[in-house]
């Protein structure tokens, strides 16, 4: 088992991580996010917490930015193993509800249908 180095180590590392902390956000001050930062406000006080900083607004943008684009990837790349290949032309992808739960899914989060979604498929 590795043991802390009693040297000034760790003070280095700390210096280096505030460094890129830094640069970070100065690179995010004028990135304009898509998710609006009234919406990063709405869930940070939802939770809980505030922040004044828009810089660290813009960075948890940029997260759930990263987050929604790789669910929707990969409800693409299911859609296109469950479509069948047309014989001439691009295939036509339908994005369906099961295509979204199998992505969610393989980030931990999963998705029901509320009962009234199933009660009227049946009430045909």
């Amino acid at each position: 088992m590795a043991q802390p180095s009693s040297g000034g180590g760790g003070s280095n590392e700390q210096k280096e991580d505030t460094a890129q902390m830094e640069e970070l956000l100065k690179l995010v001050g004028d990135y304009s996010p898509t998710v609006p930062e009234e919406l990063i406000s709405y869930y940070m006080r939802t939770c809980g917490t505030t922040c004044s900083d828009e810089r660290v607004k813009k960075v948890i943008a940029l997260a759930t930015q990263k987050f929604i684009a790789d669910i929707v990837n990969e409800a693409m790349q299911q859609a296109k193993i469950r479509t069948p290949a047309p014989k001439k032309g691009p295939p036509r992808l339908v994005l369906t509800t099961e295509d979204l739960a199998y992505a969610l899914r393989s980030k931990g989060i999963n998705m029901k249908k509320p009962s009234y979604f199933i009660n009227n498929m049946n009430a045909k």
